[in-house]
């Protein structure tokens, strides 16, 4: 029984020390990091990882030996709006190689998306939907993209960037030398 009652305590403090609190408005911490130093978010390993492997057996769908149908890929869709919910869609745009690409290669290429489609990411409620197109991706019509393969942000949330620039302003208020705090207060104190 006190077994029972120290580990529950020590449970509750744990997760009560190691509890991060996240701003409203932000992205969801089961599928991005927020580093300690307010850093940009990264898309969490594990996720960019089942992404990656969803790619390679893209890839595989023509031929074991070729590695270049998908040219880039950008993580875009719901997940990256202001207060997402936490069963939206991770959605991944595929830029297709058109070279060589047959009827036969197509059919195998979209039954291969099919397979990987709607699995819910590592250790989330959120599905992976893969749109392929054979057209250039278009950054700028998108809310907000990520570079999956280079783990940064091609064009990042609007709302991502209203909190940076509030934090910036606050530092700067705590970062404002105290001599002239100091100047401030003696001419409060000459009125």
């Amino acid at each position: 029984m006190i077994m029972l009652l120290f580990e529950n305590a020590y449970r509750d403090a744990y997760a009560n020390l190691n509890k991060k609190e996240f701003p409203p408005n932000s992205l969801d911490p089961q599928v991005f990091y927020f580093t300690d130093e307010g850093y940009d978010p990264i898309l969490l390993p594990g996720v960019a990882e089942q992404i990656r492997k969803d790619i390679e057996d893209i890839n595989h769908a023509e031929s074991a030996f070729m590695q270049t149908r998908i040219w880039n890929y950008v993580l875009t869709g719901p997940i990256l709006d202001k207060d997402s919910s936490e069963r939206c869609p991770i959605v991944i745009r595929l830029q297709l190689n058109t070279a060589n690409l047959d009827d036969v290669t197509k059919e195998r290429i979209l039954q291969k998306i099919k397979e990987v489609n709607d699995k819910l990411a590592t250790g989330t409620k959120h599905p992976i939907i893969y749109i392929p197109t054979i057209r250039k991706i278009d950054i700028e019509k998108l809310n907000a993209a990520y570079d999956i393969f280079r783990q940064k942000w091609i064009k990042k949330p609007s709302f991502l960037e209203e909190s940076k620039k509030t934090a910036g302003e606050i530092s700067k208020i705590k970062n404002k030398p105290k001599h002239s705090l100091i100047k401030g207060l003696r001419k409060l104190e000459r009125a």
